[in-house]
């Protein structure tokens, strides 16, 4: 019965693999207090590439066990998620992004700019996130992976 009533096409994909990830291969070798934020991130969870990218990390995020600011797929989102992730995904451009991220104790930024291709219409371009998180003092690239750039909040 359920799926005689689910809307149909069903989006169908490759699981996510680890060995796919080498950023999340370094991240699971990290301590296990770290806390991470994966850019890009939007208040817009109920969009299917929203939905599809927080869906995968959440599976990933099973296998590397950090604490993680992104939750887009969740039965309860505060009122102020969207605000402040609108924010946060303005790192780089936005003072007070960096400020959210010490407030939330966050460690590490890790950039996927594959992800950010996929909101082409309303973000910054891929290159353009990268140059600004590389100029922004406060933050420390510290690895480059093929899935990710990781940055380390500076205290």
């Amino acid at each position: 019965i359920v799926a005689e009533l689910s809307a149909a096409p069903w989006p169908v994909g490759r699981a996510a693999e680890l060995d796919d990830h080498p950023s999340m291969i370094w991240l699971n070798a990290q301590p296990a207090d770290v806390v991470i934020v994966e850019l890009p991130i939007t208040g817009d969870v109920s969009s299917a590439v929203t939905q599809e990218i927080e869906g995968r990390r959440l599976l990933l995020s099973a296998m590397h066990l950090r604490r993680r600011v992104n939750g887009g797929i969740s039965p309860y989102i505060p009122a102020t998620y969207g605000d402040r992730v609108e924010v946060v995904n303005g790192l780089g451009v936005n003072p007070q992004a960096l400020a959210y991220l010490r407030d939330w104790d966050v460690d590490y930024v890790l950039f996927e700019p594959t992800d950010q291709l996929r909101y082409a219409e309303r973000m910054r371009s891929p290159a353009q996130v990268e140059s600004d998180l590389d100029a922004l003092d406060g933050l420390e690239r510290v690895e480059t992976f093929d899935d990710a750039i990781v940055y380390r909040v500076r205290r």
